[in-house]
């Protein structure tokens, strides 16, 4: 596992949720990817997303897209 530590703050990142699901930009998919936050200041990122699947209907954990 790679460590990943706050820009903000310098504390080390830990993760929240493994397997989140994402939609992003104009894809018709989501991908899945790993929630981390900084126990310090809050800070939240989402990290290491897979291949898109494709998936119009879905309803993911977190909605970018631009409709």
């Amino acid at each position: 596992m790679t460590l990943m530590i706050c820009a903000k703050c310098g504390s080390i990142l830990k993760c929240k949720k493994n397997g989140v699901t994402v939609r992003y930009g104009y894809y018709q998919g989501y991908f899945r990817g790993d929630l981390f936050y900084c126990p310090n200041c809050g800070y939240e990122i989402i990290t290491g997303l897979s291949n898109e699947i494709f998936d119009p209907e879905f309803n993911p954990d977190y909605d970018f897209s631009e409709r």
